[in-house]
Parts: C-alpha cells; sequence; structure tokens
C-alpha cells in the first residue's frame, strides 16, 4: 500500500449536529411572520465579517471573542442581521439587533441598540434574545410598522 492511499481522517466527521446561535435567531426570525399577520417578516442576513459597517466591532469582537494569545482575523467572523421587512411599505428593513460569530459556537456577541453584549453559551443566548425580542422598543418598533403597513 502506497503512503498516498493511506486515509488519515477520523471516520466521523458527520456523526454530530449541533445547534448553532444562527439555528436559534433563524428559528424567531421564521416565527415574526404568524405573530403579525405576516403584516412583518423576520429575515437573517449573514455578512462576512470584514463587509461590514458595525461602528467599531473589530475592537468589539478582537476583544470580547478572540482569546488574547490568538490575537484578531476578521475572516473568522460573521455577523447575522435579525431584520424586520415590512412588505406592504415596500420592503422596508430594519435591524433589530446582530449576532457575531466565529466557527467555534460560543462565544458571541450581540448587538442591540448601543449595547454589545456577550453570550458565552446557549443558555445566555435564549436568555438575551428573550429579553430583547420581548422589550418594549421592539413592541413599539414592531406595532409602528404594521400602523404604517396599513396606512
Amino acid at each position: 500500500m502506497s503512503v498516498l492511499d493511506t486515509d488519515l481522517w477520523p471516520n466521523d466527521l458527520l456523526a454530530e449536529e449541533a445547534v448553532t446561535p444562527l439555528d436559534i435567531i433563524r428559528k424567531q426570525a421564521s416565527l415574526v411572520g404568524s405573530k403579525t399577520n405576516h403584516l412583518i417578516e423576520g429575515e437573517i442576513d449573514s455578512i462576512p465579517f470584514g463587509q461590514t459597517s458595525l461602528i467599531n466591532v473589530e475592537l468589539l469582537v478582537s476583544q470580547a471573542l478572540a482569546p488574547r494569545s490568538m490575537g484578531f482575523s476578521a475572516s473568522n467572523y460573521i455577523v447575522h442581521r435579525f431584520t424586520l421587512v415590512s412588505p406592504a411599505m415596500g420592503g422596508y428593513r430594519y435591524t433589530l439587533f446582530s449576532v457575531i460569530t466565529s466557527l467555534a459556537l460560543y462565544p458571541v456577541v450581540i448587538t442591540w441598540r448601543d449595547e454589545h453584549i456577550r453570550c458565552n453559551n446557549e443558555a445566555d443566548l435564549l436568555t438575551t434574545l428573550a429579553q430583547i425580542l420581548q422589550s418594549e422598543s421592539t413592541r413599539q418598533t414592531i406595532q409602528s410598522m404594521i400602523s404604517h403597513s396599513k396606512a
């Protein structure tokens, strides 16, 4: 047998599928339509980190997510924007929050309003998302979009 015929890969590369932060926010986005009689829809846009326009996000991520010993590489991160869309308003889009992730599932950073919230695990993420989605400011934003949609 030749060295070139040797397979060095493990046999269990597809063994486990984890629930990712993206899976969690996609699920929440899919629920917005039914909660608003489809006057408002939720969408997730994923953008490579280097193409974002979030202010000071590079500093934020380098401090909050990247281990100090590893340094920071923008190419290792993706920004997922949770966007509310109003089809009746010509597709008007409002970014409610963004989640900055890497290939490692956690930690993630959520940017909401002027806050940057670090979530170290799934429980932190679910708690933070519940606070955002159930907040008075989110309710007011959605109700305002619905009112404009009916005008």
